[in-house]
């Protein structure tokens, strides 16, 4: 029988022993020292004692009656391992001075360097309502957690703190505790002792941080009040500063956390906030925003080299990848559709209960939408040497916040005489004040538009030409497009020669989904290691396109760039497959006839593609995402498709990501799935088993039913695909991405419909079953991409 946590748990922390802190004659000062010192030995002992069941209650959450949840656990000690260092660092540097104590004794110092630790406690009191309300809630939830919390031995035998919450309180009682120990120590010092006027220095900045401390737990309620009596928030201040730019971002706070944060960038210094809800007997629930952190225009440092070589890469979320999300909002949509169904008829209660529903899922997406999708790195520092990451989804993006803040830091340098001293009182005020834009202000009305508002299918894109540079370079373009408000990189053009009037005639075919809008960002090559230069930027929104070319001129900047598009709706082109007219061909003919012509198990066009894409295309950005140029797909195709003696050459010297993108065509012009017709119910019924044993074997025993030359192919993408997920850091490409990419090629079953006499009746159901499905056929492939099932070896497959 597992022994009860808490009596697991309640093992005392021997209290330190120490010796007398005071020896030959005594003076005052040094009294008031030995004193402090006696506090702050106290003090540890009590973060000891926290520190103690921290480890404690974080390993029991590992066991079968865990005390508490991880996240519950953080809230609770949260900066407690700091707090501890600080005091450990703080008391043997004291103590060194109290044992070696002479009448000229110094201390004011080391009282001043720990200052510095304001802002950790600062943390930590912002933290300290969240956490008692937790160790509440834990409380109230866990009988183990209760026993623990309420009987926690006495740290020190001068000491009643016998609860968990007591413990707690006790940084907050330091914070106050120093300031009347510095008055205590200043009163015993002469006033023209070098010391005295370090120690008014170190209480200065003590009575200054109380006082902001104090000003923040008097805020609620009366920040009108207050506002008018602070000279700091005066109307002269108000005029001066101006809000330049503001939005939700996402902030990297640690390794494996992100939050979604509102940042308010203003003419003097920039806030990063977050959404809350409060409430009072009279107004009830209030969402309102609190400031995380802000960093004053003249102190703050922007770090140039985000955009070509981040310091530390950014980790790649594991957990659901975008382009599965968009297939879900995408699923979601359909079935929102076809309950609505057809015509003006109002749907039943039953029908619209169910459509509310799903738009609830739609804006819970938008969410893990919001988290997800940025992953290129903006990164902001204080010259204190505190640094932040803020996450974009796109160099535009990343681009326009880069100009904004630049340009305030610019104006500030300029004119120093606008930037005022900020206090954290008017910080608050101001982040208070500001009025809560909800996710459905943003991008939850794009997600839940109708079909009609938005694009989804083929876009084809010719990039022409761009004239007026300001210099001859050798100059590219980089395509972006939205998907429900959310933008991605998805295409780029080669490199111009050098040249002031570039011309590309480059075509993309762009698979899009829930877009609006196309975004143009023109690069210019440079050979420094500090990576290209972006020269401008522009947006176009597209119009109900139609399958006629719609040439426009989009302005990026001074720069001025031509493209046609021609759009084509989804289902049509992208869910049947065919049956190639050329027996001899390579593209749309059965894969076990083209191994057997070539006297090989996998198709040589899969080999070749693959082993260049391995050799220098595993740390290329998007590496199966993005689309590569039409024109070199269709060159690529048609010497594959001849058979050409130059082939091997042609790939070596082509864009990777055209290469990729032919892998991608041959696997969706397969007259029959890679996974087979016959055998697709199945795999989707295997996968859905809820035994894991027996799903295992399932899934393996499917493979091995796969014919001959479909199991080679699969077990060599396979892993050919892991080791491009192994350079997810550079790529950006995860296992779910890889998936979400692949599965519905390898997957999705052959359409027997005639195109030319279907209605469109029968188009939108089979579309219907294609969104339906899209998510069992990632869902498949990414089983064996993550190696849940026992593979043969590839040694059984030799080439």
């Amino acid at each position: 029988m597992r022994k009860c946590l808490a009596g697991f748990l309640g093992c005392p922390v021997t209290p330190v022993r120490r010796k007398s802190v005071i020896s030959g004659p005594v003076d005052m000062r040094k009294l008031v020292v030995a004193g402090i010192l006696e506090s702050d030995a106290v003090y540890r002992e009590c973060l000891e004692t926290l520190r103690h069941y921290m480890r404690l209650l974080k390993a029991s959450s590992t066991t079968s009656q865990p005390a508490m949840v991880m996240t519950d656990h953080d809230v609770i000690f949260y900066k407690i391992e700091e707090l501890y260092e600080i005091n450990v660092e703080f008391y043997g540097k004291l103590k060194y001075r109290l044992d070696n104590w002479t009448e000229d004794m110094q201390v004011g110092d080391l009282f001043l360097e720990s200052t510095k630790s304001f802002p950790v406690y600062g943390d930590y009191v912002n933290n300290y309502q969240k956490a008692m309300e937790t160790v509440e809630k834990c409380r109230r939830e866990n009988e183990n957690f209760e026993n623990v919390a309420q009987r926690i031995p006495k740290p020190s035998s001068k000491e009643n703190l016998v609860t968990l919450e007591g413990l707690l309180y006790r940084p907050l009682q330091r914070v106050t505790k120093m300031t009347l120990t510095l008055h205590d120590l200043m009163k015993h010092t002469p006033t023209d002792s070098p010391d005295y006027k370090i120690l008014q220095k170190a209480l200065t900045c003590s009575e200054e941080f109380l006082s902001q401390v104090n000003e923040r737990a008097k805020l609620k309620g009366k920040l009108k009040k207050e506002h008018k009596k602070s000279p700091s928030t005066s109307k002269e201040s108000q005029k001066k500063r101006k809000l330049i730019k503001e939005g939700h971002i996402v902030e990297q706070v640690d390794r494996t956390n992100r939050k979604l944060r509102q940042i308010f960038l203003y003419t003097d210094v920039i806030i990063c906030a977050k959404q809350k809800t409060t409430s009072s007997l009279l107004s009830g629930p209030k969402e309102q925003y609190d400031c995380k952190w802000y960093i004053p225009v003249s102190d703050l440092l922007l770090n140039p080299q985000d955009d070509q070589c981040p310091a530390t890469p950014v980790p790649v979320p594991g957990e659901e990848s975008l382009e599965t999300l968009r297939a879900r909002i995408a699923e979601t949509k359909m079935q929102i559709r076809s309950v609505q169904g057809e015509g003006n008829k109002k749907p039943n209660k039953g029908a619209q209960k169910n459509i509310d529903k799903n738009r609830k899922k739609l804006a819970e997406m938008e969410g893990q939408m919001l988290l997800i999708s940025p992953n290129l790195p903006l990164r902001l520092a204080n010259k204190d040497g505190k640094s932040y990451t803020l996450l974009m989804s796109s160099d535009y993006e990343r681009s326009e916040w880069r100009e904004s803040i630049e340009k305030a830091i610019q104006n500030i340098k300029a004119k120093p005489s606008n930037s005022t001293p900020v206090s954290a009182y008017e910080i608050q005020s101001l982040t208070a004040r500001q009025k809560v834009k909800t996710l459905h202000q943003n991008v939850t009305s794009m997600i839940i538009k109708d079909d009609e508002e938005l694009m989804s299918g083929i876009l084809k894109v010719n990039v022409h030409s761009a004239t007026n540079f300001e210099r001859e370079g050798n100059y590219y373009c980089c395509l972006e497009v939205d998907s429900y408000g959310h933008f991605y990189l998805i295409a780029k053009t080669n490199c111009s020669p050098a040249t002031k009037q570039a011309e590309w005639n480059q075509e993309f075919e762009l698979d899009i989904d829930g877009a609006q809008t196309l975004r143009i960002l023109c690069y210019r090559q440079e050979d420094s290691t500090n990576g290209d230069t972006l020269v401008g930027k522009g947006a176009h929104e597209m119009p109900k396109l139609n399958q006629k070319d719609t040439r426009v001129a989009v302005k990026l900047d001074s720069i001025e760039v031509t493209v046609s598009m021609n759009y084509d709706s989804h289902g049509r082109q992208t869910m049947k497959r065919f049956k190639s007219k050329r027996s001899g061909g390579v593209f749309g003919v059965k894969i076990g006839k083209v191994t057997k012509r070539e006297g090989t198990n996998i198709p040589n066009i899969i080999t070749t593609c693959c082993s260049e894409i391995e050799r220098r295309g595993l740390s290329e950005l998007g590496i199966y995402r993005i689309s590569g140029v039409t024109s070199d797909i269709q060159k690529l195709k048609k010497a594959f498709e001849n058979n050409a003696r130059n082939v091997d050459t042609l790939v070596a010297e082509s864009d990777i990501h055209a290469i990729a993108c032919v892998v991608k065509l041959y696997f969706r012009e397969l007259p029959e799935p890679l996974f087979t017709n016959e055998l697709y119910n199945n795999f989707v019924n295997g996968f859905g088993l809820s035994d894991v044993h027996a799903k295992q074997n399932c899934m393996v025993s499917l493979l091995e039913n796969l014919p001959e030359p479909n199991q080679s192919t699969v077990i060599y993408l396979l892993e050919h695909l892991r080791r491009v997920a192994n350079n997810e850091i550079e790529n950006k490409m995860t296992l779910h991405n890889l998936a979400t990419v692949f599965g519905p090629n390898l997957l999705r079953p052959s359409v027997n419909v005639d195109e030319e006499n279907a209605s469109s009746q029968s188009f939108m159901l089979l579309e219907a079953t294609c969104f339906t499905n899209v998510m069992a056929q990632v869902g498949v492939f990414l089983y064996y991409l993550e190696g849940k099932a026992e593979l043969p070896t590839s040694e059984s497959h030799d080439l």
